[in-house]
């Protein structure tokens, strides 16, 4: 039985679809995934087949707006400019896959793919779409027909409601306290539990054997080039009796950071698994992969949204009780620490986040979640 995955050439919408994909490996399917170049060769480092379809995620972006009516929509719509940008995708997507021989028996796409729907109803078979975080606002999933729809007439199908969105299943990886008002999909939940990526292990030198205060702190993957966020982060840091491990990703080198305090180390990358096990407390972006990591493990989060959908999100996480939310552009270093501060104090955000932890550990594992697609394939 080949099972396709389609995501968006993203960390955040890779990593949530891997436990799933693993645990149907496990059961002797073949896993084929299908994703933008930039991220083929992780997609198989992580042991699966991928095929490159469909644009950067840059690229996604310019073409959205380099329509009149979208741009316009930027600052009034925004939810208009979201669903151009991933249902635009979708087209070029399947343009890239012409011609090759591709016969899935069921597809999982990520919530903001929407390629995926397309490829499962040409091949005759269902589709289940896996959520990354909590759910898509409504406004975004009414404007998604009128970058997609074009798309399924093209392919000689008819549209369907919401481009696809949960049609046949939606698998849910947010605990109940931090699900989104959007309830279109609750009557065709899988709920899965989130888990982190299994990774070979690594040294971690950042958190000493001392009574201090451990904080991990990262911008994700994706919003993650602002020089002077990190700057402020630093300067409250430096203040502080703690001790930091911060992560830039990609997006930024560390010589731009300019000089260091000694009680904080940075690095590209990290298992974030294995640096939350010993972390007091979490400061972040708010994406949903941190998120979610995070509280599994029961660390208290302070989010700083960045961009993409981390301000649409962040009500949602702070409704836990285990997540302070603060702009970033307000902050400054002394008001930074200070809050900083007081959240590693916080008995009650701490015990808020040990609650969310067992909600979201008691949710039914990947392997049970792989169980209950291959009975909607009818396998």
């Amino acid at each position: 039985m080949q099972v396709m995955f389609t995501c968006v050439p993203g960390h955040g919408h890779l990593n949530p679809l891997v436990p799933v994909a693993r645990a149907l490996a496990a059961r002797g399917c073949d896993v084929l995934f299908v994703t933008g170049r930039e991220l083929v060769s992780r997609v198989e480092e992580l042991g699966f087949a991928c095929a490159a379809a469909g644009p950067t995620l840059a690229e996604m972006e310019a073409s959205a707006l380099a329509d009149d009516e979208v741009l316009a929509a930027l600052d009034t719509e925004p939810w208009v400019v979201a669903a151009a940008i991933f249902g635009g995708r979708a087209r070029p997507v399947l343009e890239d896959l012409d011609g090759l021989p591709m016969a899935p028996d069921l597809v999982v796409h990520d919530a903001m793919e929407m390629a995926g729907p397309i490829i499962a109803a040409r091949s005759g078979v269902r589709w289940v779409t896996h959520g990354l975080g909590p759910r898509w606002p409504s406004l975004v999933e009414d404007a998604m027909p009128d970058f997609v729809d074009e798309v399924w007439r093209a392919n000689g199908l008819e549209p369907v409601a919401r481009g696809g969105l949960g049609h046949h299943a939606f698998v849910e990886i947010c605990p109940s306290v931090v699900r989104s008002d959007n309830r279109r999909h609750d009557d065709r939940i899988i709920e899965s539990r989130s888990v982190p990526l299994e990774e070979p292990a690594s040294q971690i030198s950042a958190f000493g054997d001392n009574d201090r205060p451990n904080v991990y702190c990262t911008l994700g993957t994706f919003t993650n080039s602002n020089v002077e966020v990190f700057r402020t982060l630093l300067d409250a840091f430096a203040s502080l009796e703690l001790d930091v491990l911060l992560t830039t990703g990609a997006g930024i080198g560390r010589n731009e950071l300019g000089l260091l305090p000694t009680n904080v180390t940075v690095e590209d990358y990290v298992p974030q698994a294995q640096v939350l096990t010993r972390a007091d407390l979490v400061v972040c972006h708010g994406g949903s992969g941190t998120m979610l990591a995070s509280l599994g493990a029961g660390v208290p989060i302070f989010a700083m949204p960045q961009g993409a959908d981390q301000f649409v999100n962040a009500p949602w996480w702070a409704r836990s009780g285990a997540v302070r939310v603060v702009p970033a552009a307000v902050l400054d270093p002394g008001s930074l620490a200070a809050l900083v501060e007081s959240a590693l104090a916080d008995q009650a955000l701490r015990a808020a986040a040990a609650a969310v932890a067992q909600d979201i550990a008691a949710m039914p594992s990947p392997a049970e979640t792989a169980d209950k697609l291959l009975a909607l394939a009818g396998r």
